[in-house]
């Protein structure tokens, strides 16, 4: 499973970003890989995860 995060951008790269959306009308998310795996959850766990998420309105992922 791969899985990506926020990329750090320095200001010319995020200005070339911001110059694309402004031409295109277009909104660019910038992702890089992280190097994190699926961390198993028990029973018990997975349903306090689900219901953090529903209680913060987002996905969250358990990883190690």
């Amino acid at each position: 499973m791969e899985l990506y995060g926020f990329a750090s951008l320095n200001a010319d790269q995020l200005a070339r970003v911001q110059s694309f959306e402004k031409e295109t009308g277009k909104r660019l998310l910038v992702l890089r890989p992280l190097d994190v795996y699926p961390a198993p959850l028990k029973g018990e766990e997975l349903a306090r995860l689900q219901a953090l998420e529903k209680e913060l309105g987002n996905i969250i992922l358990a990883v190690r």
